[in-house]
């Protein structure tokens, strides 16, 4: 994929860090910005977290009833339970 010529790379990677920044380890994050020739293989520990919220369909209903204003609340009980979860993992994880 090309990239549009008036941004530069470090636009362009603070972009990418941005995106990538609570879905993949920091130790990864860095990696990934640094010029790596390919093929590249790399052994590391890692762990994956699976989350059930209890009851999440029905409240998904209940507040999609309110509206818009139901659904931006969801939202903020999902950006808060999903904040305090990757608090935990970078507490522990690094």
């Amino acid at each position: 994929m090309s990239r549009p010529l008036s941004m530069s790379m470090s636009e362009e990677d603070h972009k990418k860090t941005h995106l990538l920044a609570s879905y993949v380890p920091k130790l990864l994050l860095k990696s990934s910005l640094q010029k790596i020739k390919l093929p590249h293989i790399e052994i590391i520990q890692g762990a994956v977290v699976f989350a059930d919220i209890s009851g999440f369909t029905p409240l998904t209903e209940k507040m999609s009833s309110l509206g818009r204003a139901g659904i931006e609340q969801m939202t903020r009980y999902l950006n808060c339970f999903f904040d305090k979860l990757i608090e935990i993992v970078h507490r522990y994880g690094e």
